[in-house]
């Protein structure tokens, strides 16, 4: 199967200060500029990539002239690789920039590793020793060059984004077309199809194992460069790279707009930097949308993945692509960003929450299934003696249709006034009840929102934490512990509930919810194990069979090669009879020497044509030979005394075929008649005068 694979690097910057900030939105506003030009150093190469890519420097320097940088379809600057919105900016300058350390200068594997004639077997050994000698492993060590970009921003949103720190990493994205290494084996996977190394894991290079030698972690090498297009995302990723922000006016002159504590460590001279991160992660994963295929890189693979597992049986991959990019601006909004700090929610939830949000903004708000669920957590919480019987009868009072529509608007946390929270107990309520609400509203905003009602309302009436959220677990005197004493509080107390064999009343619902898969899971284990061992049987019968079958075949093979040669043996020597008695040859020997290596079947073809037997055995007969002595019989008489020639030349028993075929003919039995006719004439025992048409009419004929 064909490999075809996109790269695509990523670098994070640093979200500006207020003050940073605020700085550079009073010069951008004072320059009166409408776009910005940013300079990034990009992909960096001989840098081990944690995601198990290595870049050769001569081949990405090779790459460099794919960025187009003229008037005429310059490179496009998007954003989250998003081919059909419309471009923010243009690649208006792209150039390979090396840096060799001084040390290593004239070294001969950095030579062949910059050298666009070394062949890539060469550059991996060359990479090898690199590795071997730790010089890969330097902490100094940044590589032997860096793609230098200079694009042109010209999207007055992207711009205020850029602003505003909402994007933090920049995509450069390419291909490597016919040609991807695996560097363990130096197998070209495109061409040659998939190895069994596995990125990432270690083995021996070429699986050669000495004691002098280590193992390298398997690594993708593309030997091409075929840059796509440059894009913004949101995605985390290494620091390595810098990019400069400069004045389009004058791209010579560098302004200082915001500078950060690291550009200030890292600059010599007082220029305008953000710090990006670099990792280079790939998008192996490509889906086609409206037609045209699209790449996704590995965080794009993550979330799309993402939303097919939780709406597989329902959704398109278009309907997936769309909802992708969606959640992705969703994420990467202010707001949200926000909203996620308030919250204290962790990534992986916020990000469901995001693709829900984004999949049910067109749902219709049920407020009473909202107002229900939240009640249902209420007594819940009364069972589990987290409210005693006067606080849940306040709180529950307090959720009538009558009650509700008599609160202020400030009160609701969800859309459409929904989400009541009067109180501490509704709060926590709201809380437990969000996992399961599946409708309308952003889930992070609501409980960023939740959170703050419930800080301004202090512990009120809970007496205990809930276990679904162990930040209301809270009691008095735990809010003045430090946090590595709340930790040691909380090992003692894990410590003591194993000991005495206790679980906490209210089960985690995630827990549980791995449990049961993890179950699942066994159980289809179980179900594949037995599969498999019945597999295996059915694998030994066969190679029994096999075995059998061969050691079958092999005896026909040796019976085939004895007969061809006893065959080619006899079939020699009558061609070389045949050729002595035609004057071809003086003797049998020599006849059978020159033969012997010889087409035989053409040559026997060609001396037969012209073997007239009658003339040889006349000149056999003729008293001129010398050799037999005496005479030789006519080869076409029969004396057989019990095959008799027949008067015109048959033998016995075509005579008496004959006869067997007049009697059926008199007893009307033509068609066994004719069986023997037909039975004699295959044999060539009757010659082409005696016709069954004339047998019928000599047993017509009276008898004499």
């Amino acid at each position: 199967m064909p490999v075809y694979t996109t790269f695509k690097d990523y670098f994070t910057t640093r979200s500006p200060s207020k003050g940073e900030s605020s700085v550079f939105k009073d010069y951008y506003a004072a320059s009166g500029r409408k776009k910005l030009i940013v300079k990034m150093e990009a992909t960096h190469a001989a840098i081990e990539n944690k995601n198990d890519r290595f870049y050769l420097p001569s081949r990405m320097a090779e790459g460099v002239i794919s960025f187009r940088t003229g008037s005429h379809k310059p490179t496009k600057v998007l954003k989250h690789h998003d081919a059909y919105s419309d471009p923010v900016g243009k690649v208006v300058q792209a150039q390979f920039v090396p840096t060799i350390p001084d040390d290593l200068q004239g070294n001969p594997e950095i030579e062949t590793l910059m050298s666009v004639t070394a062949s890539v077997p060469d550059q991996l050994k060359a990479m090898r020793t690199l590795k071997r000698f730790g010089v890969l492993d330097r902490e100094d060590w940044k590589g032997l060059g860096y793609i230098d970009l200079v694009t042109e921003i010209s999207d007055e949103t992207t711009v205020k984004q850029l602003e505003d720190g909402l994007f933090d990493a920049v995509s450069t994205n390419f291909s490597s077309p016919g040609e991807i290494y695996c560097s363990i084996c130096g197998r070209n996977i495109v061409k040659d199809d998939w190895c069994e190394h596995e990125p990432g894991e270690l083995y021996y290079a070429d699986g050669k194992n000495s004691d002098s030698d280590i193992k390298f972690v398997c690594q993708w090498i593309p030997a091409k460069h075929d840059y796509k297009e440059v894009s913004f995302v949101v995605f985390d990723a290494d620091q390595l790279t810098v990019v400069e922000i400069l004045d389009s006016e004058k791209k010579d002159d560098k302004k200082i707009i915001y500078l950060s504590e690291d550009s200030k460590r890292n600059l010599k001279s007082a220029d305008l930097t953000f710090q990006f991160k670099d990792s280079v992660e790939e998008g192996l994963m490509k889906i086609k949308i409206n037609g045209k295929e699209v790449s996704l890189s590995d965080a794009e693979q993550k979330l799309f993945s993402q939303i097919k597992k939780m709406y597989s049986d329902e959704m398109k991959d278009e309907d997936a692509y769309a909802l992708m990019i969606k959640t992705s601006k969703l994420i990467a909004s202010k707001q949200f960003i926000a909203d996620k700090k308030a919250s204290g929610i962790e990534d992986e939830k916020s990000t469901v929450y995001a693709i829900e949000a984004c999949a049910n903004e067109d749902k219709e708000i049920k407020a009473e299934e909202i107002s229900d669920g939240i009640r249902k957590e209420l007594k819940a919480m009364q069972k589990e003696e987290l409210l005693n019987e006067e606080d849940f009868k306040t709180a529950d009072a307090k959720f009538s249709k009558e009650s509700i529509a008599k609160l202020p608007d400030s009160v609701f946390c969800g859309p459409d006034k929904t989400f009541p929270v009067p109180d501490s107990a509704h709060a926590i309520a709201a809380k437990r009840f969000l996992d399961s609400y599946s409708g309308k509203g952003n889930k992070v905003s609501i409980l960023a929102q939740i959170d703050t009602k419930q800080k301004a309302f202090g512990k009120g009436v809970v007496k205990n934490i809930p276990a679904k959220d162990p930040e209301l677990s809270k009691k008095d005197g735990l809010d003045s512990l430090s946090d590595s004493e709340l930790q040691d509080t909380y090992h003692k107390v894990e410590k003591a509930l194993i000991e005495r064999k206790l679980v906490l009343k209210r089960e985690c619902s995630e827990c549980a919810t791995h449990l049961a898969d993890a179950k699942k899971t066994e159980e289809k284990l179980e179900v594949v194990l037995k599969d498999k061992e019945q597999s295996d049987n059915i694998v030994n019968v066969l190679r029994s069979e096999l075995k059998r079958a061969y050691s079958d075949y092999e005896k026909q093979v040796d019976e085939y090669v004895k007969v061809g040669a006893e065959l080619y043996t006899a079939k020699l020597d009558k061609v070389a009879l045949v050729s002595v008695l035609t004057n071809k040859y003086d003797s049998l020997d020599i006849a059978k020497t020159e033969l012997k290596d010889s087409d035989l079947d053409a040559k026997a073809t060609a001396i037969l044509e012209s073997f007239d037997l009658t003339a040889i055995t006349d000149k056999l007969n003729d008293g001129m030979a010398k050799n037999p002595k005496g005479s030789v019989s006519d080869p076409t008489a029969n004396n057989d005394k019990d095959n008799k020639q027949h008067s015109v030349g048959l033998s016995r028993p075509a005579e008496e075929a004959i006869l067997n075929i007049k009697d059926c003919l008199k007893d009307g039995d033509i068609s066994g008649a004719r069986r023997i006719y037909d039975t004699m004439k295959a044999l060539e025992m009757f010659p082409d005068e005696i016709t069954f048409e004339s047998l019928s009419a000599d047993s017509k004929k009276p008898a004499e």
